[in-house]
């Protein structure tokens, strides 16, 4: 994570492919660690777990960056969280999500207390690096 960068290509960009380097690395992590949540994706009704292995996940991170804000199952919710995403250098969310084909309005990503964020309503969030794991 501390090698590589990340580069964002837009039509306005593709000549310029240097990111600037950040002097700190602020990281806002959310994770589902447990819990499980029937949800309609589609027309099928899917069972979604939390991760076994997120609180691993979160701990290396957090031992790797030491601004690191960690937000967890309850606590990792779209009211927690949505709003300060802006504050962070990196976004990672260990969580899922479901696609629906040509629906974003009926794909989402879930937080640790089975609230959704429908993915037309992703796309209006201010982070400037964001990494999603499913």
């Amino acid at each position: 994570m501390q090698r590589l960068a990340v580069n964002h290509i837009t039509s306005a960009s593709l000549t310029n492919l240097n990111t600037p380097k950040q002097s700190t690395l602020r990281v806002l992590v959310g994770a589902f660690t447990k819990g499980n949540y029937q949800i309609k994706v589609g027309n099928r009704q899917v069972a979604f777990a939390g991760l076994p292995f997120a609180m691993r996940e979160v701990e290396s991170l957090a031992a790797a960056v030491a601004e690191t804000t960690k937000l967890l199952d309850d606590a990792f919710n779209p009211k927690a969280t949505v709003p300060q995403m802006h504050d962070y250098t990196i976004v990672h969310l260990a969580t899922h999500a479901g696609f629906v084909v040509g629906k974003p309005e009926d794909s989402f990503i879930l937080f640790g207390n089975g609230d959704r964020v429908n993915f037309r309503n992703v796309g209006t969030w201010s982070a400037r690096k964001f990494i999603k794991n499913s």
